[in-house]
This record gives structure tokens, sequence and C-alpha cells, in this order.
């Protein structure tokens, strides 16, 4: 009996230490910082659309101080840095832009001044390269004899895609047959056997800056 009390007095004490623990992290002021990119993403998109070289970036922070409420910043100093590099500071200054580079972007702010001393706060923003993306409602296969496919760009640095070129191949060969530059429609040819194999190639270019490119390759196979 004496080693069960002994168990919940523990188990009671551990438990206001956690409690204690908690209660310190929470009473910190918090720096939070958001950040948008801006390349193409098709309509629909659910996710973030992230930065690739040369992109443009806008980040933005706030401070909630310890009782969790929003922090007035217009009298504070606020330096930001790229990569170690500052990129711009003074008084007030809670939003920056700047272009991304190579490899992950590590932007990091401070106030210096702040009443509870130096506050910091360090993310990591990903640079990705565009991505390429061939939409097909079928499962690796044709619905009869004919299919309908979709070209999805994803983080092209463009603000519409009429800035992009699409090019479609089926079987090596470039089709003639295209109701917009998006879409490819593919009719099988007549007697064409079973586990006919079909090779959709896409390729997505900026016309802005042709080195800005992505490709995908998609096999279709008639079952019978």
């Amino acid at each position: 009996m004496k080693q069960f009390i002994f168990l919940v007095v523990l188990a009671g004490a551990f438990t206001l230490f956690n409690a204690s623990i908690s209660s310190g992290q929470t009473s910190e002021s918090q720096v939070l910082i958001t950040w948008e990119a801006s390349t193409y993403t098709p309509p629909g998109f659910r996710g973030k659309a992230l930065p690739v070289e040369g992109s443009l970036v806008t980040a933005s922070m706030e401070v909630f101080d310890s009782s969790g409420r929003l922090f007035d910043l217009r009298e504070q100093t606020v330096y930001w840095y790229l990569n170690g590099k500052l990129i711009k500071g003074g008084i007030g200054i809670q939003t920056v832009i700047f272009r991304s580079s190579q490899g992950t972007q590590e932007l990091r702010v401070q106030l210096p001044d702040y009443s509870d001393g130096i506050l910091v706060k360090t993310i990591e923003i990903p640079v990705v390269r565009p991505e390429a993306v061939v939409s097909y409602s079928g499962v690796g296969g044709f619905i009869g004899n004919s299919a309908r496919v979709e070209a999805l760009p994803y983080f092209f640095n463009v603000r519409d895609k009429k800035d992009l070129e699409f090019s479609w191949k089926v079987n090596n060969q470039a089709p003639d047959n295209l109701a917009s530059p998006e879409f490819l429609e593919i009719n099988l040819p007549t007697g064409a056997p079973n586990n006919f194999l079909v090779n959709i190639s896409l390729s997505i270019v900026n016309k802005n800056f042709t080195g800005e490119a992505a490709s995908k390759l998609l096999r279709l196979i008639l079952r019978k």
C-alpha cells in the first residue's frame, strides 16, 4: 500500500513538473514567419506554391507576447537576413521581398531591442525545380480506343500559363490534332492489338526563360 501511495505521489509530482515546463515554454514571446512564392500552380491546387531559382518570395512576420497577444512592432527595429546576409532593416519592417537562389534559403529575422532581450527566428525555405504533370482520369490504360490527357505545370516562374510553351509527343511523333496546347486527344489505330503501348511525353518551357523547363513521360496500355 505504501509503495502504491509513493508511486501516485511521484506520478503527481512528475505531472506538475511537466506542466511547469510547458507553462515556461508558452510564457515566452513567439515569432511567426509566413511566406509565399510567386510561382504558378494550376487552379484548384491546395498545396503551397514553392519557389524556384529566380522567383520572388514575400515573407512577413508577427510577434506574440508572453500572454499570446499580438505585439505592436511599429516602433521596433527589425533586421532580415537571407543566407547570413542582411537584406533589409529598419523600424517596423515586418515584410521583406527577395529573389530566391539555388538551394534551401535560410531566412532569419532579428529584433535586437525587444523588451525581453534579443528576439531571433530562423526558418528554411525549400527551392525546387518546376514540375510537369500529365493528368489522366484512367488507371494506366485506355478507356475504349481513345484517351484525353492534360498538361499541368507546377512552380514555373510565371504569373500566367500563357507564358508557357507546351510540347507533346506520342510514340516519338508530334501530334497534329491539339485542341489546345494543354490538352491532347489520343485515338488508337483501328485493329490495335491487346497490350498496345503508347508513350506520351510532355515538355513545358518558360517562354521568357528557356532554361526553365520540365518534362514528363506517361505510358498507357490498351487492355481488351
